[in-house]
């Protein structure tokens, strides 16, 4: 129910009026945005709340919002421009913001008042929440949903074969300080992939696969980002295993195979460099277009002396390296800090062997699936 002052309701009601509106956003990491579609600032206390200045430089447009008397989600789509950089002291949203998510399900005020005596208080419009932005030629898009979306919410549990719990949250149990490690940027790849500069857990291969990393200094501080795997070091591979290089045919790449253990294992990802020695004229550090277990396909084609080669050494050229799923939405620069927390794919193997957290493991893996359900007694 909608409540306002009597001096603002007579207001309202008269044949003239001075109202304007006034939108406050309210981000998860407690950054405030106040804007006017008034062409003055307007200073106001919303609700008895911190008093903020609402700016009329918003840069957006806004469809109509649709109601209903019904329990149906009201929705608005806002349409605006992501700025590169602050042009003004009053901040603004800014294209690496949004893309970062940080603007992601904000909570959102609209209201009206009247800017000729903002004493009478506020006429509640809308109560919010923006939804995912997308970005296109410099512009940003996002949808605005009422509360009633939280209503749409599934608010009981179902049976499923994997954990229901977050790892490190309370269901979980794990104390992510007794995962945590640090480190630093010792040198950047490029914004996805860096060289730390400190050893990291480096065994199974796959300890940080899906993990969290949390910048704590430079430009992408606070910020979060999921791990897709951590290659630990140098890894050499000889003759002893059955590495063999062969040239490329028709068109088709270079490739290195192997005769047994397996390339993914042993921390291979695509976009790595590799260091091939074998005849001279093949020496050379080459990139690595796709993995498989045996099977390691070059991005280029080197001089080739002999079209296969089994006398081949195969060292990775980056050690020590992070690559994440995104790339980071500011620069990596060398020095800035972060911590990591690995990685849980909810399965109860994964719960027993890397974490030994069993116990607290929420899922039902041997609950009979669909195919039970389909079954019946064979007649012969």
């Amino acid at each position: 129910m909608k409540t306002l002052s009597a001096q603002l309701r007579s207001h309202v009601q008269g044949t003239t009026t001075t109202l304007a509106m006034c939108w406050l956003i309210e981000r998860g990491d407690g950054e405030i945005y106040a804007f006017t579609e008034h062409d003055q600032p307007l200073t106001f206390s919303l609700d008895g709340g911190a008093s903020h200045t609402y700016r009329p430089e918003s840069a957006f447009v806004r469809s109509d919002i649709s109601t209903s008397a019904q329990l149906s989600v009201s929705n608005m789509d806002v349409e605006g421009v992501a700025i590169e950089e602050h042009a003004l002291s009053f901040p603004l949203m800014l294209e690496a913001d949004i893309r970062a998510g940080l603007f992601d399900y904000a909570d959102l005020w609209i209201f009206l008042v009247n800017w000729a005596d903002l004493t009478q208080g506020d006429l509640p419009y809308f109560r919010g929440k923006l939804g995912e932005f997308q970005i296109e030629d410099g512009k940003f898009k996002f949808e605005v949903r009422s509360l009633t979306q939280q209503l749409s919410k599934r608010v009981t549990e179902v049976f499923t074969e994997e954990c229901r719990a977050d790892v490190f949250d309370s269901r979980c149990t794990l104390n992510s300080a007794d995962y945590r490690e640090d480190a630093g940027v010792d040198s950047v790849i490029d914004n996805r992939r860096f060289v730390v500069d400190t050893s990291l857990t480096a065994a199974p291969t796959d300890y940080w696969d899906g993990g969290l990393l949390v910048w704590e200094t430079g430009a992408n501080a606070g910020l979060r980002c999921e791990i897709k795997s951590y290659f630990p070091g140098a890894v050499a591979l000889s003759d002893s295993i059955g590495v063999t290089f062969t040239q490329g045919t028709g068109g088709n790449p270079d490739k290195i195979t192997r005769s047994s253990g397996s390339f993914i294992a042993d921390g291979w990802r695509a976009g790595m460099s590799a260091v091939i020695t074998e005849t001279v004229a093949n020496n050379a550090t080459r990139g690595i277009a796709s993995v498989t277990a045996l099977v390691l396909t070059l991005t280029t084609s080197g001089s080739v002396v002999n079209a296969t080669d089994s006398d081949v050494t195969l060292t990775s050229a980056e050690t020590e390296v992070i690559e994440l799923f995104l790339p980071a939405q500011y620069d990596i620069e060398v020095g800035d800090e972060f911590y990591v927390l690995p990685g849980c794919n909810k399965r109860l193997a994964t719960c027993r062997d890397k974490y030994d957290n069993v116990l607290n493991f929420v899922g039902e893996p041997f609950l009979p699936g669909r195919a039970a359900i389909l079954d019946y007694p064979d007649a012969s």
